[in-house]
């Protein structure tokens, strides 16, 4: 996915990102969807987690929903692929194609 920062350089930006903490998951997904972030749309069937704007945070694998997660997965995926028009994220100014 294409990303345009500050500065109005285009970069490229993965759609959904694992990282292993000390103590929890984060799970990044970097899609939006009508020009808000998709996980928004998921963010009360998921269960146990931490939410972000675009990140959800997990102590254990049990804690989540596993099929709502692979939904999410899949539609990030999906909105990834695209080539709709760039949306700009007000807190960070960063352009959002996809």
């Amino acid at each position: 996915m294409d990303y345009e920062n500050r500065s109005g350089q285009s970069v490229e930006w993965f759609v959904v990102g694992l990282a292993e903490q000390r103590n929890y998951i984060s799970i990044y997904v970097n899609a939006t969807k009508g020009g808000k972030y998709l996980l928004e749309d998921y963010e009360s069937r998921l269960g146990k987690a931490k939410i972000g704007r675009a990140s959800v945070s997990i102590k254990s694998i049990a804690d989540v929903d596993l099929d709502v997660l692979m939904d999410l997965v899949e539609e990030a995926g999906q909105v990834g692929q695209s080539k709709g028009p760039a949306t700009t994220d007000s807190t960070t100014g960063m352009s959002i194609s996809g």
